[in-house]
């Protein structure tokens, strides 16, 4: 065989080489599959020997015998209970519920004062105190400074105290007030004359208490304080009208106040009338209420627990739950019902078991029948290529030396 043609089987053979480890890689991969298949089918015949049930009185249960024992089913997951068809009470409304109108988002505020000379305040207030102070000093000269009295009336007494102690009192109190008077316009009005008042309140305090002035004396100092009160008065009057205006606040923030506050307040009514409006319709609402029985029919987990199987495995693996008086109920705690082997299907499980082995089993002989075949083949192989690169290598060798 020439050089030419050896190298052409050379390539030939090597490829064919390749091809076969690919095939038996392959078969190898699928007697791997059969392998996993076979471990699969051991798995499953052992779980269908091995499958449990629920009986009662000796047949697999039924939700309609748990019904009858006065058991309920309930899907753990949310606690939905399986309902059967059965009635229930709806309202409904024949007028729709209003909505409630929006809270303004002003606020609610009081409305503003107009703008006030503080000066004027002030004047009111003093004038008020005199006033005040004219009337408890003629409520003094009419109760005791009027009508005749006798001595046997001073020098009594009316509820523990005599007439000269219910006098001194009355000329203490009087005297406090005029001092307080006095103090307090030398703080807020300085430069109001005062002298008449302060004259005339020394004058009446230091008059004697003696049943003969009780009429005369001590009368004409109280006449005369209250004209002194009178001509302080006028010089409070004088001393105000003197001052200019001292207002707590501008015209205009006045009326911004005022435009903020009408902003508020017609939010505010709109608001009311509204909510009160929303109130008569709210109740209207409920007066329409209308009371309906309705029919319900079963649920979707009550028609599923028909299928006894469902229910079964449901009940064993822990989705379904036994409920009885509102309380769940343990299946291993339970006597009604019995957990046991379910014997029904090990006869069809172990003839299917054989079946699908059998068929796995021919697989691998018919794999194991191409595998010995490959590698008769790759043996075969092997030695032929062996054989061809030992021709390759004398006719190489043989070549160089014609050209050495």
């Amino acid at each position: 065989m020439g050089l030419a043609a050896s190298q052409a089987r050379l390539l030939t053979i090597t490829s064919r080489l390749s091809q076969n480890e690919y095939k038996q890689q392959k078969l190898a991969m699928s007697k791997l599959v059969l392998s996993a298949d076979k471990d699969n089918l051991s798995l499953n015949y052992s779980d269908k020997l091995n499958n449990q049930t629920l009986t009662a009185n000796g047949k697999n249960i039924t939700i309609q015998d748990l019904e009858a024992m006065g058991y309920s089913v309930m899907r753990t997951s949310d606690e939905q209970k399986a309902l059967h068809k059965t009635t229930e009470t709806k309202t409904y409304y024949t007028k729709s519920k209003p909505t409630a109108p929006t809270v303004p988002s002003v606020a609610k505020i009081s409305k503003p004062e107009a703008p006030v000379n503080n000066n004027e305040v002030l004047r009111a207030k003093y004038l008020a105190k005199g006033e005040k102070f004219k009337t408890e000093i003629q409520s003094f000269v009419n109760e005791y400074c009027s009508g005749t009295i006798t001595a046997e009336d001073f020098n009594g007494s009316t509820d523990g105290m005599s007439h000269a102690d219910y006098i001194k009192a009355y000329k203490d109190a009087i005297t406090a007030g005029s001092l307080e008077i006095q103090e307090n316009l030398k703080e807020q009005a300085p430069s109001v004359n005062t002298s008449a008042l302060q004259s005339q309140t020394n004058t009446f305090n230091n008059v004697s208490i003696t049943f003969s002035n009780l009429t005369g004396s001590l009368k004409t100092a109280a006449n005369n304080l209250s004209s002194a009160v009178d001509t302080t008065i006028t010089n409070v009057n004088t001393y105000f009208n003197s001052l200019p205006a001292d207002w707590d606040k501008t015209q205009a923030q006045y009326q911004q106040e005022l435009a903020a506050y009408n902003t508020s307040k017609a939010a505010w009514d709109r608001y009311d009338a509204q909510y009160t409006q929303y109130q008569n319709d709210y109740q209207a609402y409920l007066d329409s209420a209308v009371s309906k029985t309705e029919e319900i029919d079963e649920n979707e987990l009550y028609t599923n627990c028909k299928n006894a199987q469902f229910l079964i495995q449901g009940l064993l693996s822990g989705y379904l739950a036994l409920v009885k008086d509102e309380r769940v109920v343990s299946l291993d705690a339970n006597t009604d019902i019995l957990t046991e082997y379910d014997k029904s299907d090990d006869a069809a499980a172990e003839a299917q078991y054989e079946a699908e082995l059998n068929k796995i089993n021919r697989k691998e002989k018919a794999i194991d029948l191409q595998m010995r075949r490959l590698e008769t083949e790759y043996t075969s192989l092997t030695t032929e290529l062996n054989s061809v690169q030992g021709i390759v290598t004398k006719h190489t060798g043989s070549d160089f030396q014609l050209f050495s």
